[in-house]
């Protein structure tokens, strides 16, 4: 068998890498023979010279380096010596002279051997390197294969191109398809005879179709010269001509699935290509197309545009596009032109489904510009290029009276219309919206065209075409002259009070607020004043919403009048006005100012017809002492008043830092009240009552204190009103009655004859349960009922409405129904038409100015005359000297009750003073 070039070429290519030497093979046993020659020759003692010769000469067999050539001289110099020296003094037998020539050669050729050996090793290493380079260049080259098989044609390693081939792991034969198989398994049984052997075949790929491929079967011996395995040597021979191909089949499947329709044509207008698209959008397969006459399968294309188009490009070879509805192909086309080498080539877009969107946009935008004519506000179109406005709605006639020819002739006309004060702003407005802004919004003043002031808003907006301006401004103006108004009159309401016309609390507390800043920065005082009116809430329940609202226009109007010019005024609650007094003038005069608030309120009050007197409570707070901010000055002001009112005073009051601690503690107390009720801790103390008449004892009014375990005794101004507050009079209240007969019974069965107990009710009692609860009472104490007096207090009279039956059962069970304050504004003359008590008890208020007033002498004599003339009882309570009592007398009052007689007692401590006895005073 011819060697194969494979082998040839390794030669050389190791040839020529390899150190070069001579060859020893032929002249290597002659040299070993003159080396023994010369050993004989000085055995015998001759030719004793030639030694060091021979023994050079066999080194130099031995290898062609220097260094082997000194090595072995060195050696063979060494071994003459003492063979010389041996030979001159011991006698050597023939024999033995024999013996050391041999081992002289053997060693000689040891030598030698070893020599060659050690260079062979080196030339291996050399040639291994070599081939190394050699196979990674082969393993890495495109297209190649490296494949390592068993006998029995598995894998056991693959390599292409540099990259492990896992993938394809398995019988190597299985990869060669159709009629490559054969040539694979005639070539495979040569490599395992130990032939080589190549061939070409198809073979398959694990990414994509099969390839052609040369292929080298090398086989792989192992000692004793078998064939252990095979090395397969591929490469890729799939020449240009087939990737042109594959190239060309890959164009034509992606032309296959475009969605237009791609159409050739020669010079007459006869198919020549297509593709499968043009095959649906005819109908037909490329056989039936081929030749046929596009102007045949399209006859309405003769004469349209398309048709000329055609016929142009194939005269100026220029492309061309046109738009078309092409009926024989049932839809709208985009179809584009070009010139080809002989003919044209024609590609069909369907655009049927964008015109049919297209026609929608125009209908819808025809019905939006009927939509746009019939809104109120004006829309119109600014087109940046043109520099003028190219639409304006019809809304433009119908709010400033002119036609929307008026802009178009000149765009500055609206400017025209623009009220002068706000023509600047208008104007910055339109340089805006020709810079072609975003969006630009503007409020202004316009005139009518029959010259009426209307607020306009004109908003402008920069259209896009997607992401890109288009160089249209749209904008709308709007008639807000209705919502301006609103919005104003919504402020007026947000921020001021509606019946009085002065600033609300959450305005009082907005200009507060920047007055604290302006003082702080200032460093200078500030004085809160609140003023807390009192029974507001009564007339309005006693006359009704509309007295009270004429009530509140009423204190507007004497406040604002007592102030003058100064200071701030606003109502800041149902009952409470607020003034903020800033300047130094304003403090300066700060005691005046709230003198005259004071004194304001002295002149009655005419509600409905009737005369009702008020006062008034003020509290002060100072900035920065009471407070640093609008909240605690006015929560301290708060504060301030009520507790005056509730100390049962009025005047004004400045605040002070153990004002809050009392709040607190009056709120303690209030949680401390139903323990109160439930364990007991309330007693009465009785106030006698004077018969003017007979001077002597008719009775007592029972009033509630509270023995605190930890305060003492509390006065009934710190814990009367918590009580109503929180509901709780209601229980104490029953509490009293059923205490208070239970006392009359008491000091009955110690022989105290008629006598008369009082007992204030609170209107929170006037529930049908207080009649079952004091009729139990009653019989449970066996007490008469016209023993009993139940004094209504505050605005009883006008909420009898509401309580009409529970007083009317009482008065029928016997008890007696007294009017408590009476002519203090709330039990008016009128009430008594609809309630007729048994008891009127003046107030002492009449009493105070009697003495000195002829109007209060006149309402006391008015109202004990008609009280008389009604067949009622009147007592004067707060009697406080003898000249009260004497004039009293002389108006012929029935009873009088106050500490002239004396102060509300204990119940040992009255029965030890009045019981036992009967009192006259003086």
């Amino acid at each position: 068998m011819t060697r194969p070039a494979a082998d040839t070429f390794l030669d050389r290519y190791l040839a020529r890498h390899l150190p070069r030497r001579r060859p020893v093979e032929g002249s290597w046993l002659s040299l070993l023979c003159l080396l023994v020659g010369a050993l004989l020759c000085l055995a015998s003692g001759t030719s004793t010279a030639l030694l060091p010769l021979w023994v050079f000469a066999l080194a130099l067999a031995a290898g062609q380096y220097a260094w082997p050539m000194l090595l072995g001289g060195l050696i063979l110099g060494a071994a003459a010596v003492p063979w010389v020296m041996a030979h001159g003094l011991l006698p050597i037998p023939e024999a033995e002279h024999l013996a050391l020539t041999f081992l002289a050669g053997v060693a000689g050729f040891g030598t030698g051997g070893m020599l060659r050996l050690g260079q062979r090793l080196r030339e291996v290493k050399v040639e291994a390197s070599l081939l190394r380079q050699h196979a990674k260049a082969w393993t890495a080259a495109p297209g190649s294969r490296s494949e390592n098989l068993g006998l029995d044609g598995i894998r056991h390693a693959s390599c292409e191109a540099g990259r492990d081939l896992d993938a394809i792991a398995g019988h190597w034969l299985d990869t060669w398809q159709g009629e490559s198989a054969v040539p694979a398994q005639r070539a495979l049984d040569q490599a395992r005879r130990g032939q080589w052997s190549r061939f070409s075949g198809d073979c398959g790929s694990p990414s994509g179709p099969p390839r052609r491929r040369e292929v080298l079967l090398v086989p792989v011996f192992g000692a004793g010269e078998r064939v252990e395995s095979l090395l397969a040597l591929s490469r890729d021979t799939s020449g240009p001509g087939e990737r042109a191909d594959g190239a060309l089949s890959e164009l034509a499947e992606l032309l296959d699935h475009l969605d237009e329709a791609l159409v050739s044509l020669d010079p007459q207008g006869r198919i020549v290509a297509l593709n499968a698209c043009a095959e649906r959008l005819f109908g037909q397969r490329q056989p039936q197309l081929h030749q046929q006459s596009l102007w045949n399968l399209c006859p309405d294309m003769i004469g349209s545009a398309c048709f000329e188009a055609v016929r142009q490009v194939l005269e100026d070879r220029q492309p061309r596009r046109i738009q078309a509805r092409l009926d024989s192909l049932s839809g709208w086309f985009r179809v584009a032109i070009h010139p080809r080498h002989e003919g044209v080539s024609l590609a069909f877009s369907d655009i049927s489904d964008q015109v049919t969107a297209l026609q929608r946009s125009q209908a819808s935008e025809a019905r939006l510009r009927e939509i746009v004519e019939l809104l109120p506000h004006v829309f119109w179109v600014f087109d940046l290029a043109e520099q003028r406005l190219t639409y304006v709605s019809p809304a433009f006639e119908k709010i400033w009276g002119l036609a929307p020819e008026h802009l178009y002739q000149e765009l500055g006309a609206w400017l025209a219309l623009v009220h002068p004060d706000d023509r600047l702003a208008a104007q910055g407005f339109y340089k805006q919206v020709l810079s072609g802004c975003e969006q630009a919004e503007i409020e202004y003043r316009s005139q009518g065209a029959s010259g009426e002031t209307l607020w306009i808003r004109n908003r402008a907006f920069a259209l896009k075409d997607g992401e890109r301006p288009s160089g249209r401004i749209v904008g709308i103006a709007e008639n807000v002259t209705e919502a301006l108004s609103y919005r104003d009159r919504l402020h007026t309401l947000s921020y001021y009070d509606p019946l009085s016309g002065l600033p609300n609390r959450r305005q009082f507390a907005r200009h507060l607020e920047l007055a604290c800043v302006q003082a702080k920065r200032d460093e200078h005082e500030l004085l809160v004043l609140v003023i807390t009116v009192e029974r507001i809430r009564w007339i309005q329940q006693c006359l009704g919403p509309s007295a009270k609202d004429d009530l509140i226009v009423q204190l507007t109007q004497r406040f604002t009048s007592a102030l003058g010019p100064h200071g701030y005024l606003a109502r800041i609650g149902s009952e409470l006005f607020g003034v903020l007094l800033s300047s130094d003038e304003e403090r300066g005069l700060a005691q005046s100012l709230i003198e005259e608030l004071l004194q304001s309120l002295n002149a009655r009050f005419r509600l409905q017809g009737e005369s009702i007197k008020l006062s008034a409570c003020i509290g002060v707070a100072r900035f920065p002492g009471d407070g640093e901010n609008a909240e605690v000055l006015v929560k301290n002001a708060i504060a301030t008043a009520f507790a005056l009112q509730h100390a049962g005073g009025g005047g004004f009051q400045f605040s002070h830092p153990d004002q809050m601690q009392q709040n607190l503690d009056a709120l303690k107390l209030e949680g401390e009240l139903e323990r109160a009720v439930e364990q007991g801790e309330f007693v009465l103390f009785y106030q006698p009552k004077l018969g003017l008449a007979e001077q002597r004892l008719c009775g007592a009014e029972a009033l509630i204190r509270w023995q605190h375990p930890e305060h003492g005794l509390v006065s009934p101004l710190r814990f009367v009103h918590l009580l109503e507050d929180s509901g709780l009079i209601v229980p104490a209240g029953m509490w009293c009655i059923d205490q208070a007969l239970a006392q009359l019974a008491t000091w009955r069965r110690q022989g105290v004859g008629s006598f008369v107990v009082a007992v204030n009710v609170s209107i929170r009692q006037l529930q049908p349960e207080l009649v079952d609860h004091v009729r139990a009472s009653l019989t449970r104490h066996g007490i008469e009922p016209d023993s009993l007096t139940l004094e209504l207090t505050e605005s009883i009279m006008h909420q009898v409405n509401g309580a009409t039956a529970t007083v009317n059962a009482l008065k029928a069970m016997g008890v007696r129904i007294a009017v408590d304050d009476f002519g203090t504004g709330y039990a008016t003359l009128g009430s008594l038409r609809s309630f007729v008590p048994d008891i009127v008890k003046v107030d002492k208020s009449f009493l105070e100015g009697m003495m000195t007033d002829a109007a209060d002498l006149a309402i006391v004599r008015s109202v004990i005359d008609m009280a008389h003339a009604l067949n009622m009882t009147v007592v004067a309570e707060g009697v406080e000297c003898e000249e009260q009592k004497a004039m009293l007398e002389q108006l012929n009052c029935d009873q009088i009750q106050g500490y002239l007689l004396s102060p509300p007692l204990p119940p040992q401590a009255f029965a030890e003073r009045f019981l036992d006895r009967t009192p006259t005073p003086g």
